[in-house]
């Protein structure tokens, strides 16, 4: 309510610079190699990255970019993955396929490299087309979270069909 807010006072939390987090996941005794890839992971957001390397959590994030970098270099049929796919949790496949997405984009558009296959090989398509599939996820996440209960096989195909066609008309 426009009380309530009046009365509040907004404090906001930016994220932290890469180099303070890898040094706060360093004092846990991680790797620097997992620390990078928790942090590409949860796009710099250092609590992300720490839920992630308690868990499967990179494990499972790193499958998934191996699995749609196989894809787009055609080495797995695009039913083949979907069916992988469906094994997964669905709002965190989604979730995931979406900050790919954003994370390409952001490359994209400020002309910056990013250490990772997958982001670079997304951040080559036209951004237009990266809109449209960000859209595409998007639209699939509200429906999700509106509790539709999608067919996961042909949502899975019908975002593959995207992305692929997406990747091949930037390299033809």
């Amino acid at each position: 309510m426009p009380t309530i807010r009046s009365r509040c006072q907004r404090v906001d939390f930016p994220i932290p610079p890469t180099t303070q987090s890898r040094g706060w996941l360093a004092l846990r005794g991680i790797d620097s190699a997992k620390i990078a890839a928790a942090l590409i992971e949860a796009e710099d957001k250092p609590l992300l990255a720490s839920e992630l390397l308690d868990g499967d959590g990179i494990e499972q994030r790193v499958q998934l970019g191996t699995d749609l970098l196989a894809l787009l270099d055609q080495k797995i049929s695009l039913i083949a993955l979907a069916e992988r796919w469906q094994q997964s949790d669905w709002l965190l496949l989604l979730q995931w396929l979406q900050s790919r997405m954003a994370l390409a984009l952001k490359s994209a558009m400020a002309n910056k490299s990013i250490e990772d296959g997958l982001i670079a090989r997304l951040a080559a398509v036209a951004p237009s087309r990266l809109f449209r599939l960000h859209d595409q996820i998007q639209a699939a996440l509200n429906q999700t979270l509106a509790g539709t209960n999608p067919n996961r096989q042909l949502a899975l195909e019908s975002l593959l069909i995207a992305t692929c066609d997406a990747c091949n008309a930037k390299m033809a």
